[in-house]
């Protein structure tokens, strides 16, 4: 790894190789890689890079290539002053990797720090499952690269999403409180912080009506036959005693 900086002194002498003058000193800090390059927001199609330049860097140069053309680099910005960086107009789910260089006045580092980064891609396959009159689980795929989900319920009488709550990391939440047989339309949206730009696909939960009768069909003194009312999307049926 490079010193810190180097002392340079830098003297006049003849020919006989005799230096008796005094000369002149500089101190000169090599570049570095910037250090503790980041993400710090990351949709399906930007994503912001943070990092920290290096002791003498006062520009940078930023470049990027994809999965598709792996063997070019392009260069998105140069003579950057700031730390920070917005990159826009990418392609949902592509694998994309940054590498940013330091530079000063002299030149630019040759060395420099690279991330990769894949955009994010809408939750797909939102699955319903243990669905009764009141409640139900909602599952999708997870999203590489997503740190929350925004689970969203279509307002008919506002004519808007609202959001109803959020699931951090996990692919999977409980969805309670449903009216029976009143169906709801639900939306999972992928995020990495509070930026929910990946909306998901729909579905339509139809919340389980109740059983509206039960008749006895036959009555000994050792059993009983019941016989109810068949429940539109019910699989089973629980009898308690």
């Amino acid at each position: 790894s490079a010193p810190l900086c180097y002392l340079i002194k830098i003297q006049a002498g003849l020919t006989d190789k005799i230096f008796e003058s005094n000369g002149n000193e500089i101190i000169v800090n090599p570049l570095n890689p910037p250090k503790n390059l980041r993400i710090s927001e990351l949709s399906k199609s930007s994503v912001i890079l943070e990092w920290e330049n290096s002791e003498g860097a006062t520009s940078c140069t930023i470049q990027n290539r994809d999965d598709k053309n792996s063997f070019e680099w392009d260069t998105i910005a140069s003579e950057w002053t700031s730390t920070i960086l917005q990159i826009s107009d990418l392609v949902s789910g592509i694998e994309y990797e940054f590498k940013v260089f330091c530079g000063n006045d002299y030149g630019v580092e040759t060395v420099g720090s690279t991330i990769i980064v894949k955009t994010l891609e809408p939750p797909i396959n939102l699955s319903i499952k243990n669905l009764t009159c009141q409640s139900c689980s909602l599952s999708w795929e997870p999203v590489i690269g997503a740190s929350c989900y925004k689970i969203q319920q279509f307002d008919e009488n506002e004519d808007k999403w609202k959001t109803i709550q959020y699931s951090t990391l996990v692919n999977f939440c409980e969805l309670e409180n449903l009216k029976a047989g009143k169906p709801v339309i639900i939306r999972v949206n992928a995020g990495y912080s509070e930026t929910f730009e990946c909306i998901g696909g729909e579905i339509c939960v139809i919340p389980l009506d109740p059983v509206e009768y039960i008749n006895v069909h036959e009555l000994t003194n050792s059993k009983v036959v019941l016989e109810w009312s068949q429940v539109e999307g019910a699989q089973m049926y629980q009898v308690e005693l």
